[in-house]
């Protein structure tokens, strides 16, 4: 279906983006369909990072500002399990309006 692909994020850490998960990503936010750049360049070069408040505990989500993209001016937002023995996927991606609750992990300086 779709090919998997791996990501290293800003510290190097090796992300990987099963197919299975991209097609979930455009399935539930087709507008995603055209954003792959940008969702890899939100892993890569990250304005703010959060801790998921949801239970799985070990989610971060990554967020970078992006001007004009197919639906405006949004925050692309990336949802990454990273598990115990060291492997990390991508959950999901949208775009959003605003910042997702969560506790802030990590901010870019000079944004």
């Amino acid at each position: 279906m779709y090919p998997d692909e791996v990501i290293d994020d800003y510290q190097d850490h090796p992300i990987r983006l099963p197919g299975e998960r991209w097609g979930h990503i455009i399935h539930d936010h087709p507008c995603m369909a055209n954003m792959q750049e940008e969702l890899s360049q939100t892993l890569k070069d990250p304005e703010i990072i959060r801790k998921s408040t949801r239970p799985m505990g070990t989610a971060r989500i990554y967020y970078k500002w992006f001007d004009n993209t197919v639906v405006g001016n949004k925050w692309v937002c990336v949802v990454a399990a990273f598990l115990e023995d060291g492997d990390a996927f991508v959950l999901t991606a949208y775009p959003s309006d605003r910042l997702k609750p969560g506790e802030e992990i990590w901010r870019k300086e000079n944004r």
